[in-house]
């Protein structure tokens, strides 16, 4: 299996208004793009 597959991730954390810290993971494949959002609560 000589398959090259390129995977790109892209990773942004941006803050909230109210202090948590708001993480936006998406993947890309070439053809299928999977996005994943994750919070933070900041102590």
């Amino acid at each position: 299996m000589g398959r090259t597959m390129r995977i790109r991730v892209t990773s942004t954390a941006r803050p909230t208004s109210n202090g948590n810290v708001q993480v936006r993971t998406s993947v890309s494949n070439g053809h299928s793009t999977k996005t994943s959002t994750k919070t933070i609560r900041v102590r």
